[in-house]
């Protein structure tokens, strides 16, 4: 529990700092501002010596100056979507690609004949080939097969055994 005579002496503590505060004024503000050409102070120590110049910043009273005061921990939001008019234009992503599976593979005149399966129909194909508009075969040689997605601009390997 905090005794009585602490809490007086922080009471006329308090009151003394609110009592004796200097009052400060808009004029009594300064801020550290660039200095131009014309305020650089050029001093030669000796003839052998460069000029020094001086950049330090120079302060002025914040009521002589004209540029606006801003907010340091103002909040912006930053979008990545582009607004054109009232749209707002999204990326496109193109569809899913299918998950085709390898039904089984032969080797036919020293090239390999892969069928593959999506779920609803099986494909037989080589190497070379293009599937559904969409995809290209690139490479048959087991264990992979690699497929060309040309609207996702990926490649896809399928594991299609030794």
């Amino acid at each position: 529990m905090i005794r009585p005579r602490v809490l007086v002496a922080l009471f006329a503590l308090v009151a003394s700092a609110i009592f004796f505060a200097p009052d400060a004024t808009n004029e009594d503000i300064v801020e550290a501002q660039k200095s131009s050409p014309s305020d650089v102070v050029v001093t030669k120590l000796n003839s052998d010596a460069p000029a020094l110049t001086d950049t330090s910043l120079k302060l002025t009273p914040r009521a002589q100056t004209t540029e606006p005061i801003r907010d340091l921990f103002e909040y912006r939001l930053v979008s990545t979507t582009k607004v054109v008019g009232t749209t707002v234009v999204q990326p496109k992503t193109p569809p899913p690609a299918p998950i085709f599976s390898a039904m089984g593979k032969i080797l036919v005149d020293g090239k390999w004949l892969v069928y593959l399966s999506d779920g609803t129909k099986t494909l037989s194909i080589r190497d070379g080939e293009r599937l559904d508009e969409r995809f290209v075969v690139r490479r048959i040689a087991p264990p992979t097969l690699l497929l060309s997605d040309q609207l996702a601009d990926t490649t896809i390997s399928i594991d299609i055994g030794l």
